[in-house]
C-alpha cells in the first residue's frame, strides 16, 4: 500500500500549489483508498484537497506499477462517477475532511470509431 501525508504530493514531492480557479478546499485534506480494476493493488493517501484530479490518477498508476502506456481515471465507487482531470481532488469528490472516500483507478479507453 501507498501512504502519504497531507504536505506531499503521491509521487514523493513537495505538494504543487494547484489551486488555480479558486478551489472550495482552501489547504484542506481528502482521505482516499484507491485500488485498480482488478483489486490487484490499492493505494491508501491522504493529500491536500487542492491537488488536480489528472495528476493524481497518473501518480497513483505509477506508484502501483499499472502499464505506463495507458491513460487512467479515477472512477469514485459509490456513485460510479468519473472524476474530471482538471478538478481540485476535494472539488470533484464534494469533501473537504477526513471522511474517507473509495475510487477506483481505470483505463481511459474511448468508445466509437477512432
Amino acid at each position: 500500500m501507498i501512504t502519504t501525508n497531507s504536505n506531499v504530493h503521491p509521487n514523493g514531492t513537495a505538494a504543487p500549489d494547484n489551486t488555480t480557479g479558486g478551489s472550495a478546499s482552501g489547504g484542506r485534506v481528502v482521505r482516499l483508498r484507491i485500488r485498480d480494476v482488478t483489486s490487484t493493488h490499492e493505494a491508501e493517501l491522504v493529500l491536500d484537497s487542492s491537488l488536480r484530479v489528472g495528476a493524481v490518477a497518473e501518480t497513483v498508476a505509477a506508484r502501483m506499477q499499472l502499464p505506463a502506456d495507458t491513460a487512467w481515471a479515477l472512477r469514485h465507487d459509490a456513485t460510479a462517477a468519473f472524476l474530471d482531470d482538471d478538478a481540485a481532488i476535494g472539488d470533484a469528490l464534494g469533501v473537504y475532511d477526513d471522511t474517507e472516500v473509495f475510487l477506483t483507478a481505470t483505463p481511459r479507453a474511448h468508445l466509437g470509431a477512432g
